[in-house]
């Protein structure tokens, strides 16, 4: 689902800066020109962006309540800082 909005996201306008990923080959290349970081990284790249927004693409059970809870320990909010998308 990620990359679909990776590939759509331009055609609107919107620049994709990077893509958090976890899985170790995918650091580090890019997708569709998005840079892939991992979640550790994120708070740094965030940090050089002038109003950077989260779009999370993400499928895994679970997943989303964990994604959350350490966005919202960031600093982040939900709605004005990140979106569920997937």
């Amino acid at each position: 689902m990620g990359k679909r909005w990776l590939r759509d996201l331009p055609d609107l306008g919107v620049t994709v800066d990077a893509v958090v990923d976890l899985h170790p080959r995918k650091l580090g290349l890019r997708i569709h020109g998005a840079l892939v970081i991992p979640p550790e990284a994120l708070a740094q790249h965030w940090a050089r962006l002038s109003s950077p927004f989260l779009l999370v693409a993400v499928g895994a059970r679970g997943a989303r309540g964990e994604i959350r809870s350490h966005l919202e320990e960031q600093g982040l909010r939900e709605l004005d800082d990140f979106l569920f998308v997937a």
